[in-house]
């Protein structure tokens, strides 16, 4: 007999069991990612950078970070806003349905 628990399928009421040997073994993605100091965390070429290159990036990381903080000063006024008219307009909804009832029932 097969029964469901959330997205497991168990039979017989047992659950499903991993070998201890598979259990203890690392993922296959984590045993390919590089993290030594040369290559970055993941992989992206550190070696090369000095002092130069770095005054070249810092004004277009600088640039997305202004960008992402306007971002973030119209969006999160904006999710209150939106959330505040979702509940008078269903405010209003209900009312008027309260309303047509009443109405109805004359």
């Amino acid at each position: 007999m097969v029964r469901q628990r959330g997205r497991e399928q168990w039979i017989d009421g047992q659950a499903p069991r991993l070998d201890p040997q598979v259990r203890n073994e690392p993922p296959a993605l984590l045993r390919e990612v590089p993290l030594d100091r040369e290559s970055g965390v993941f992989g992206a070429e550190t070696r090369g950078l000095d002092v130069q290159d770095i005054q070249t990036l810092a004004p277009g990381v600088s640039g997305a970070l202004l960008t992402t903080v306007a971002a973030l000063l119209v969006a999160i006024p904006s999710v209150f806003g939106y959330n505040y008219l979702l509940t008078q307009s269903k405010i209003m909804i209900t009312d008027l349905e309260n309303f047509a009832s009443s109405f109805a029932d004359r």
